[in-house]
């Protein structure tokens, strides 16, 4: 297992170096059994994402446009007692890729000192970050690669499965 890195700036920056190198892994990861990598994917989730302490992070509540479905806006609203227009009009807009809401700046209004003010309530797309639980990893590599420069469980997970897959780069 490689040394946990939590520093943001060098995740980014080694994410962003390794960014042809995460390409290849991408296309080495899609010619090995999906089910394979989703158990290797969450073992290592359980090995790494306990030594991560996201409250001193929260680089995915600073940099990632969260899509609020019909349910989240209903918990909002009722959690702040807000009606649903109050909402929309005090923190949200719509999508202009998709028929639903985001958050009107990058950076969730629902965030203090790193911590969630709506916590119980937050939005599901919240919920289940970093979706590496989730099933099919290997059709979901796009946004993977993307978020390795978001967020340090991300980051780690994905280092790691290039040992765990024996993953290395042809010598030149």
């Amino acid at each position: 297992m490689r040394p946990i890195i939590t520093d943001l700036m060098k995740i980014e920056i080694t994410s962003q170096k390794e960014k042809e190198e995460n390409w290849k892994f991408r296309d080495s990861l899609k010619k090995i059994n999906p089910e394979k990598v989703d158990e290797m994917v969450y073992n290592l989730l359980q090995k790494i994402a306990p030594q991560i302490d996201c409250t001193a992070c929260a680089n995915c509540c600073k940099q990632l446009e969260v899509s609020l479905t019909e349910d989240d806006l209903d918990k909002l609203a009722k959690h702040l007692n807000l009606s649903l227009y109050q909402l929309i009009d005090q923190y949200l807009k719509e999508d202009s890729e998709a028929p639903q809401f985001v958050f009107k700046n990058q950076l969730c209004p629902f965030l203090k000192d790193n911590l969630c003010l709506v916590y119980s309530e937050r939005p599901e797309t919240c919920r289940s970050y970093p979706h590496l639980e989730r099933k099919f990893f290997s059709s979901r590599l796009r946004s993977i690669i993307n978020n390795c420069e978001v967020c340090p469980i991300v980051f780690n997970v994905f280092e790691n499965l290039k040992d765990e897959t024996g993953f290395c780069l042809p010598a030149f």
